[in-house]
Protein backbone atom coordinates (compact mmCIF):
# COMPACT_ATOMS: atom_id res chain seq x y z
CA UNK A 1 0.00 0.00 0.00
CA UNK A 2 2.98 2.51 0.74
CA UNK A 3 4.05 2.34 -2.81
CA UNK A 4 0.52 3.57 -4.10
CA UNK A 5 1.20 6.62 -6.23
CA UNK A 6 -1.22 9.26 -4.50
CA UNK A 7 -2.49 11.98 -6.55
CA UNK A 8 -2.25 15.03 -5.59
CA UNK A 9 -5.82 15.31 -4.87
CA UNK A 10 -5.97 11.71 -2.80
CA UNK A 11 -3.09 13.60 -0.93
CA UNK A 12 -5.09 16.51 0.00
CA UNK A 13 -8.09 14.16 1.86
CA UNK A 14 -5.25 11.82 3.25
CA UNK A 15 -3.92 14.66 4.93
CA UNK A 16 -7.09 16.72 5.89
CA UNK A 17 -7.64 16.05 9.51
CA UNK A 18 -8.59 19.08 11.15
CA UNK A 19 -12.02 19.21 10.10
CA UNK A 20 -15.05 17.04 8.46
CA UNK A 21 -14.19 16.01 5.21
CA UNK A 22 -16.75 14.62 2.65
CA UNK A 23 -14.79 12.85 -0.73
CA UNK A 24 -17.38 12.50 -3.35
CA UNK A 25 -15.74 10.02 -6.25
CA UNK A 26 -16.86 7.40 -8.51
CA UNK A 27 -17.05 3.78 -7.79
CA UNK A 28 -13.68 1.76 -8.01
CA UNK A 29 -11.38 4.97 -7.68
CA UNK A 30 -9.99 4.30 -4.64
CA UNK A 31 -11.98 5.95 -1.62
CA UNK A 32 -11.74 2.97 0.78
CA UNK A 33 -7.57 2.95 0.24
CA UNK A 34 -7.72 6.90 1.04
CA UNK A 35 -9.60 6.64 4.22
CA UNK A 36 -7.04 3.12 5.01
CA UNK A 37 -3.98 5.69 4.73
CA UNK A 38 -5.43 8.14 6.42
CA UNK A 39 -6.14 6.52 9.61
CA UNK A 40 -2.75 4.43 8.93
CA UNK A 41 -1.26 7.90 9.28
CA UNK A 42 -3.47 8.98 11.96
CA UNK A 43 -1.99 6.02 14.01
CA UNK A 44 2.02 6.23 13.05
CA UNK A 45 1.69 10.33 13.42
CA UNK A 46 2.64 10.78 9.73
CA UNK A 47 0.06 13.14 9.26
CA UNK A 48 2.30 15.45 11.13
CA UNK A 49 -0.09 15.82 13.97
CA UNK A 50 0.46 13.38 17.39
CA UNK A 51 -0.09 10.11 17.34
CA UNK A 52 -4.18 8.61 17.51
CA UNK A 53 -4.33 5.29 18.82
CA UNK A 54 -6.65 2.87 16.97
CA UNK A 55 -8.83 2.58 19.51
CA UNK A 56 -9.94 6.18 19.18
CA UNK A 57 -10.48 6.03 15.50
CA UNK A 58 -14.05 4.93 14.46
CA UNK A 59 -14.65 3.29 11.04
CA UNK A 60 -17.69 2.59 9.86
CA UNK A 61 -18.49 0.07 6.88
CA UNK A 62 -21.32 -1.37 5.51
CA UNK A 63 -20.20 -4.62 4.41
CA UNK A 64 -18.29 -7.27 7.29
CA UNK A 65 -15.88 -8.44 4.95
CA UNK A 66 -14.63 -4.99 4.11
CA UNK A 67 -14.65 -4.29 8.12
CA UNK A 68 -12.31 -7.35 8.57
CA UNK A 69 -10.37 -7.08 5.33
CA UNK A 70 -9.64 -3.58 6.90
CA UNK A 71 -8.83 -4.88 10.08
CA UNK A 72 -6.56 -7.30 8.25
CA UNK A 73 -4.33 -4.96 6.39
CA UNK A 74 -4.32 -2.50 9.53
CA UNK A 75 -2.64 -4.88 11.40
CA UNK A 76 0.09 -6.49 8.71
CA UNK A 77 1.02 -2.36 7.63
CA UNK A 78 1.62 -1.67 11.49
CA UNK A 79 3.53 -5.33 11.30
CA UNK A 80 6.11 -4.24 8.74
CA UNK A 81 6.67 -0.60 10.54
CA UNK A 82 7.80 -2.68 13.69
CA UNK A 83 11.42 -2.94 12.54
CA UNK A 84 12.07 0.68 11.66
CA UNK A 85 10.01 2.06 14.34
CA UNK A 86 11.67 3.74 17.29
CA UNK A 87 8.79 3.06 19.27
CA UNK A 88 8.19 -0.65 18.69
CA UNK A 89 5.50 -1.25 21.88
CA UNK A 90 3.15 1.21 20.80
CA UNK A 91 2.91 -0.29 17.96
CA UNK A 92 3.02 -3.41 18.98
CA UNK A 93 -0.26 -2.22 21.04
CA UNK A 94 -1.80 -0.88 18.59
CA UNK A 95 -1.69 -4.22 16.87
CA UNK A 96 -2.74 -5.68 20.11
CA UNK A 97 -5.86 -3.73 19.63
CA UNK A 98 -7.15 -4.50 16.31
CA UNK A 99 -9.49 -7.50 17.40
CA UNK A 100 -11.29 -5.44 19.20
CA UNK A 101 -10.74 -1.89 17.30
CA UNK A 102 -14.36 -0.07 15.83
CA UNK A 103 -13.85 -0.96 12.49
CA UNK A 104 -17.51 -2.53 12.09
CA UNK A 105 -20.68 -2.06 10.47
CA UNK A 106 -22.91 0.64 11.48
CA UNK A 107 -25.46 -1.90 12.62
CA UNK A 108 -22.17 -3.68 14.56
CA UNK A 109 -21.23 -0.72 16.18
CA UNK A 110 -25.18 0.41 17.11
CA UNK A 111 -25.15 -2.74 18.95
CA UNK A 112 -22.08 -1.92 21.14
CA UNK A 113 -23.78 1.50 22.10
CA UNK A 114 -27.14 -0.43 23.22
CA UNK A 115 -24.76 -3.13 25.29
CA UNK A 116 -22.65 -0.12 26.90
CA UNK A 117 -25.95 1.26 28.01
CA UNK A 118 -28.54 -1.79 28.30
CA UNK A 119 -29.51 -0.61 31.60
CA UNK A 120 -30.86 3.11 30.64
CA UNK A 121 -32.94 1.43 27.54
CA UNK A 122 -34.23 -1.16 29.66
CA UNK A 123 -32.93 -4.10 27.36
CA UNK A 124 -30.95 -7.47 27.90
CA UNK A 125 -27.27 -7.01 26.83
CA UNK A 126 -27.64 -10.95 25.91
CA UNK A 127 -30.07 -9.94 22.92
CA UNK A 128 -29.51 -11.69 19.55
CA UNK A 129 -30.18 -10.24 15.88
CA UNK A 130 -32.65 -11.92 13.76
CA UNK A 131 -31.69 -12.08 10.11
CA UNK A 132 -34.04 -10.60 6.97
CA UNK A 133 -35.99 -14.33 7.05
CA UNK A 134 -36.78 -14.36 10.65
CA UNK A 135 -37.70 -10.73 10.51
CA UNK A 136 -39.97 -11.60 7.32
CA UNK A 137 -41.86 -14.26 9.65
CA UNK A 138 -42.17 -12.74 12.54
CA UNK A 139 -43.58 -9.80 10.90
CA UNK A 140 -45.77 -12.13 9.13
CA UNK A 141 -47.18 -13.63 11.58
CA UNK A 142 -47.78 -10.72 13.57
CA UNK A 143 -49.84 -9.38 10.75
CA UNK A 144 -51.75 -12.42 10.73
CA UNK A 145 -52.65 -12.50 14.34
CA UNK A 146 -53.80 -8.50 13.28
CA UNK A 147 -56.32 -9.57 10.33
CA UNK A 148 -57.65 -12.77 12.39
CA UNK A 149 -58.90 -10.35 15.26
CA UNK A 150 -60.57 -8.05 12.44
CA UNK A 151 -62.15 -11.17 11.09
CA UNK A 152 -63.03 -12.57 13.87
CA UNK A 153 -65.14 -9.51 14.93
CA UNK A 154 -66.42 -8.21 11.36
CA UNK A 155 -65.49 -4.92 10.05
CA UNK A 156 -67.05 -3.67 7.42
CA UNK A 157 -64.52 -0.95 6.53
CA UNK A 158 -61.75 -3.20 7.09
CA UNK A 159 -63.10 -5.06 4.42
CA UNK A 160 -63.69 -2.20 1.96
CA UNK A 161 -59.85 -1.20 2.83
CA UNK A 162 -58.79 -4.91 1.42
CA UNK A 163 -60.75 -4.66 -1.51
CA UNK A 164 -59.21 -1.31 -2.41
CA UNK A 165 -55.56 -2.69 -2.19
CA UNK A 166 -57.00 -5.23 -4.28
CA UNK A 167 -56.96 -8.10 -1.63
CA UNK A 168 -55.49 -9.11 1.76
CA UNK A 169 -51.95 -9.81 -0.62
CA UNK A 170 -52.28 -6.35 -1.76
CA UNK A 171 -53.38 -4.99 1.95
CA UNK A 172 -50.79 -6.73 3.78
CA UNK A 173 -47.61 -5.46 0.92
CA UNK A 174 -48.61 -2.12 1.78
CA UNK A 175 -48.52 -2.77 5.61
CA UNK A 176 -45.11 -3.91 4.62
CA UNK A 177 -44.01 -0.92 2.99
CA UNK A 178 -45.48 1.68 5.74
CA UNK A 179 -43.80 -0.50 8.10
CA UNK A 180 -40.20 -0.05 6.51
CA UNK A 181 -40.70 3.72 6.03
CA UNK A 182 -41.90 3.91 10.14
CA UNK A 183 -38.63 2.16 10.62
CA UNK A 184 -36.23 4.45 9.01
CA UNK A 185 -37.85 7.28 11.00
CA UNK A 186 -36.00 8.86 13.82
CA UNK A 187 -38.90 8.77 16.35
CA UNK A 188 -40.89 6.05 15.02
CA UNK A 189 -44.34 6.49 17.99
CA UNK A 190 -44.51 10.08 16.64
CA UNK A 191 -44.06 9.39 12.71
CA UNK A 192 -46.75 6.93 13.54
CA UNK A 193 -49.60 9.68 15.12
CA UNK A 194 -48.58 11.89 11.98
CA UNK A 195 -48.93 9.11 9.24
CA UNK A 196 -52.92 9.96 9.42
CA UNK A 197 -54.16 13.27 7.70
CA UNK A 198 -57.34 13.08 9.50
CA UNK A 199 -57.20 16.59 10.54
CA UNK A 200 -54.89 18.43 8.02
CA UNK A 201 -56.55 21.02 6.54
CA UNK A 202 -54.96 21.27 3.15
CA UNK A 203 -54.68 19.28 0.18
CA UNK A 204 -54.07 15.36 0.09
CA UNK A 205 -50.54 15.66 -1.48
CA UNK A 206 -49.34 17.83 1.43
CA UNK A 207 -50.63 15.08 4.20
CA UNK A 208 -47.95 12.74 6.29
CA UNK A 209 -49.97 10.19 4.50
CA UNK A 210 -49.29 11.34 1.23
CA UNK A 211 -45.67 11.93 1.32
CA UNK A 212 -45.10 8.83 3.06
CA UNK A 213 -46.44 7.23 -0.27
CA UNK A 214 -44.02 9.35 -2.19
CA UNK A 215 -40.96 8.18 -0.42
CA UNK A 216 -41.79 4.50 -0.70
CA UNK A 217 -42.60 5.02 -4.72
CA UNK A 218 -39.47 6.90 -5.09
CA UNK A 219 -37.58 3.65 -3.06
CA UNK A 220 -39.10 1.39 -5.41
CA UNK A 221 -37.81 3.44 -8.40
CA UNK A 222 -34.66 3.30 -7.26
CA UNK A 223 -33.09 -0.08 -7.96
CA UNK A 224 -35.09 -0.15 -11.14
CA UNK A 225 -33.05 3.38 -11.90
CA UNK A 226 -29.53 1.89 -11.13
CA UNK A 227 -30.61 -1.72 -12.89
CA UNK A 228 -31.60 0.63 -15.90
CA UNK A 229 -28.19 2.84 -16.19
CA UNK A 230 -26.12 -0.55 -16.31
CA UNK A 231 -28.02 -1.64 -18.88
CA UNK A 232 -27.96 1.07 -20.70
CA UNK A 233 -24.14 1.69 -20.75
CA UNK A 234 -24.24 -2.08 -21.53
CA UNK A 235 -26.16 -1.56 -24.74
CA UNK A 236 -24.29 1.65 -25.79
CA UNK A 237 -20.89 -0.53 -25.07
CA UNK A 238 -22.32 -3.56 -27.62
CA UNK A 239 -23.78 -1.28 -30.41
CA UNK A 240 -27.34 -2.37 -29.24
CA UNK A 241 -29.10 1.11 -30.77
CA UNK A 242 -33.16 -0.13 -30.55
CA UNK A 243 -32.58 -1.14 -26.94
CA UNK A 244 -30.33 1.48 -26.30
CA UNK A 245 -33.19 3.69 -27.38
CA UNK A 246 -36.08 1.40 -25.84
CA UNK A 247 -34.32 1.59 -22.09
CA UNK A 248 -33.63 5.29 -22.43
CA UNK A 249 -37.34 5.75 -23.05
CA UNK A 250 -37.97 3.42 -20.01
CA UNK A 251 -35.45 5.24 -17.57
CA UNK A 252 -37.09 8.46 -18.42
CA UNK A 253 -40.48 7.34 -17.18
CA UNK A 254 -38.71 5.77 -13.92
CA UNK A 255 -36.76 9.06 -13.15
CA UNK A 256 -39.16 10.59 -13.94
CA UNK A 257 -41.80 8.98 -11.71
CA UNK A 258 -38.76 9.45 -8.59
CA UNK A 259 -38.49 13.34 -9.31
CA UNK A 260 -42.17 13.96 -8.53
CA UNK A 261 -41.94 16.39 -5.49
CA UNK A 262 -45.74 15.13 -4.45
CA UNK A 263 -48.34 12.53 -5.11
CA UNK A 264 -50.66 15.57 -7.04
CA UNK A 265 -47.20 15.74 -9.56
CA UNK A 266 -46.94 11.91 -9.56
CA UNK A 267 -50.40 11.67 -10.43
CA UNK A 268 -50.50 14.52 -13.53
CA UNK A 269 -47.07 12.64 -14.93
CA UNK A 270 -48.14 9.06 -14.80
CA UNK A 271 -51.72 10.14 -16.40
CA UNK A 272 -49.35 11.45 -20.10
CA UNK A 273 -47.69 8.04 -19.83
CA UNK A 274 -47.78 6.08 -23.02
CA UNK A 275 -47.08 2.31 -22.94
CA UNK A 276 -43.78 0.49 -22.72
CA UNK A 277 -43.49 -0.72 -25.99
CA UNK A 278 -42.31 -4.80 -26.33
CA UNK A 279 -38.50 -5.22 -26.22
CA UNK A 280 -37.47 -4.27 -29.61
CA UNK A 281 -34.93 -6.67 -31.65
CA UNK A 282 -32.84 -6.48 -34.76
CA UNK A 283 -29.67 -8.59 -36.07
CA UNK A 284 -26.94 -7.21 -34.27
CA UNK A 285 -29.14 -7.81 -31.22
CA UNK A 286 -29.31 -11.14 -31.87
CA UNK A 287 -25.61 -11.84 -32.78
CA UNK A 288 -24.89 -10.24 -28.95
CA UNK A 289 -25.25 -13.01 -25.78
CA UNK A 290 -29.13 -14.66 -25.65
CA UNK A 291 -28.76 -14.09 -21.87
CA UNK A 292 -28.54 -10.25 -22.33
CA UNK A 293 -31.55 -10.38 -24.21
CA UNK A 294 -33.70 -12.81 -21.43
CA UNK A 295 -32.21 -10.60 -18.53
CA UNK A 296 -33.52 -6.76 -20.53
CA UNK A 297 -37.14 -8.77 -21.36
CA UNK A 298 -37.28 -9.59 -17.54
CA UNK A 299 -36.53 -6.25 -16.05
CA UNK A 300 -38.67 -4.73 -18.64
CA UNK A 301 -41.48 -6.69 -17.13
CA UNK A 302 -40.77 -5.31 -13.61
CA UNK A 303 -40.35 -1.73 -14.81
CA UNK A 304 -43.97 -2.33 -16.64
CA UNK A 305 -45.55 -3.73 -13.41
CA UNK A 306 -44.29 -0.93 -11.47
CA UNK A 307 -45.24 2.16 -13.56
CA UNK A 308 -48.14 0.42 -14.68
CA UNK A 309 -49.60 -2.47 -12.65
CA UNK A 310 -48.79 -0.84 -9.30
CA UNK A 311 -49.45 2.74 -10.03
CA UNK A 312 -50.55 3.91 -13.11
CA UNK A 313 -53.33 1.13 -13.44
CA UNK A 314 -54.45 1.08 -9.95
CA UNK A 315 -53.11 3.45 -7.14
CA UNK A 316 -53.56 6.55 -9.37
CA UNK A 317 -56.29 4.93 -11.83
CA UNK A 318 -58.22 8.05 -11.42
CA UNK A 319 -57.29 11.85 -11.93
CA UNK A 320 -55.38 13.33 -8.78
CA UNK A 321 -58.93 15.81 -8.48
CA UNK A 322 -60.92 12.54 -8.19
CA UNK A 323 -58.80 10.33 -6.28
CA UNK A 324 -58.46 13.39 -3.26
CA UNK A 325 -62.37 13.94 -2.62
CA UNK A 326 -62.88 10.31 -2.57
CA UNK A 327 -59.54 9.80 0.03
CA UNK A 328 -61.30 12.57 2.02
CA UNK A 329 -64.83 10.97 2.07
CA UNK A 330 -62.91 8.03 3.44
CA UNK A 331 -61.07 9.22 5.87
CA UNK A 332 -61.72 6.47 8.17
CA UNK A 333 -60.23 3.75 6.42
CA UNK A 334 -57.16 5.41 6.52
CA UNK A 335 -57.62 5.82 9.83
CA UNK A 336 -58.13 2.03 10.31
CA UNK A 337 -54.98 1.28 7.90
CA UNK A 338 -52.92 3.43 11.10
CA UNK A 339 -54.69 1.40 13.41
CA UNK A 340 -53.59 -1.92 11.77
CA UNK A 341 -49.84 -0.55 11.01
CA UNK A 342 -49.99 0.27 14.81
CA UNK A 343 -50.85 -3.05 16.11
CA UNK A 344 -48.84 -4.97 14.08
CA UNK A 345 -45.52 -2.81 14.63
CA UNK A 346 -46.75 -3.45 18.54
CA UNK A 347 -47.27 -7.01 17.85
CA UNK A 348 -44.37 -7.78 15.91
CA UNK A 349 -42.25 -5.73 18.76
CA UNK A 350 -43.61 -7.82 21.54
CA UNK A 351 -42.31 -11.14 19.68
CA UNK A 352 -39.20 -9.56 19.97
CA UNK A 353 -39.20 -8.49 22.88
CA UNK A 354 -40.20 -11.92 24.36
CA UNK A 355 -37.46 -13.77 22.46
CA UNK A 356 -34.91 -10.88 23.59
CA UNK A 357 -34.54 -10.51 19.83
CA UNK A 358 -33.97 -7.39 17.48
CA UNK A 359 -33.87 -6.33 13.88
CA UNK A 360 -31.45 -4.46 12.31
CA UNK A 361 -33.85 -1.48 12.59
CA UNK A 362 -34.20 -2.01 16.20
CA UNK A 363 -30.45 -1.52 16.13
CA UNK A 364 -30.51 1.75 14.62
CA UNK A 365 -33.45 2.70 16.81
CA UNK A 366 -32.37 1.64 20.56
CA UNK A 367 -28.87 3.68 19.46
CA UNK A 368 -30.62 6.97 18.50
CA UNK A 369 -32.32 6.51 21.94
CA UNK A 370 -29.48 6.02 23.47
CA UNK A 371 -27.44 8.82 21.97
CA UNK A 372 -30.63 11.45 22.28
CA UNK A 373 -29.38 11.31 25.95
CA UNK A 374 -26.54 14.31 25.96
CA UNK A 375 -24.94 12.45 28.84
CA UNK A 376 -24.65 9.08 27.16
CA UNK A 377 -23.16 10.88 23.86
CA UNK A 378 -21.22 12.94 25.37
CA UNK A 379 -19.50 9.66 27.08
CA UNK A 380 -19.68 8.19 23.53
CA UNK A 381 -17.78 10.56 21.56
CA UNK A 382 -15.25 11.28 24.55
CA UNK A 383 -14.11 7.90 23.09
CA UNK A 384 -13.04 9.01 19.76
CA UNK A 385 -10.89 11.36 18.03
CA UNK A 386 -11.90 10.52 14.25
CA UNK A 387 -14.87 9.20 13.13
CA UNK A 388 -14.45 7.43 9.10
CA UNK A 389 -17.72 6.41 7.50
CA UNK A 390 -16.85 4.19 4.11
CA UNK A 391 -19.53 4.97 1.43
CA UNK A 392 -21.23 7.60 3.54
CA UNK A 393 -23.87 8.12 0.74
CA UNK A 394 -25.92 5.35 1.11
CA UNK A 395 -26.51 6.00 5.09
CA UNK A 396 -29.79 6.82 6.10
CA UNK A 397 -31.35 10.02 8.56
CA UNK A 398 -31.35 7.70 11.55
CA UNK A 399 -27.85 6.70 11.25
CA UNK A 400 -26.37 10.35 10.58
CA UNK A 401 -27.94 11.33 13.61
CA UNK A 402 -26.21 9.13 15.41
CA UNK A 403 -23.25 10.24 13.63
CA UNK A 404 -23.76 13.72 14.24
CA UNK A 405 -23.98 13.11 18.06
CA UNK A 406 -20.83 11.23 17.66
CA UNK A 407 -19.25 14.11 16.27
CA UNK A 408 -18.01 16.88 17.54
CA UNK A 409 -18.22 19.13 14.55
CA UNK A 410 -14.44 18.83 13.11
CA UNK A 411 -13.93 14.90 13.25
CA UNK A 412 -15.94 13.42 10.53
CA UNK A 413 -14.65 11.83 7.27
Amino acid sequence: MGSINWTDRQLGVINSIDGNTLVSASAGSGKTAVMLERVMRLITGESGKARVPLKRIVMVTFNESVAAELKSKISSRLSKKIAQSEDKDYLRAQIEDVPLADISTMHSFCSGIIKNNFEYLGVQPSFAIVDENEKDMLFGKALANVLKEYKENYDYQMDMLINYFGGERGFCDTIVALYGFLESQLDREDCLNRLAFLCYDGEFKDSPLAKAFIDIVKADAAPLIEEGEEKLALFTREGMAKRQQHISLTLQMLRGIANAKDVKELAGYLDLLPRIETVPRSKKDDDVDKSIGDDYKAYNSRCKEFIFGKLKDKMFSQPYDVMQENIFRSRGYVERLVDVLGRVAKEYAGAKIRDNKMDFADLEYYAVKAMQNDRIAKDTADCYDYICVDEYQDINAVQEYILSRLSNGKNLF
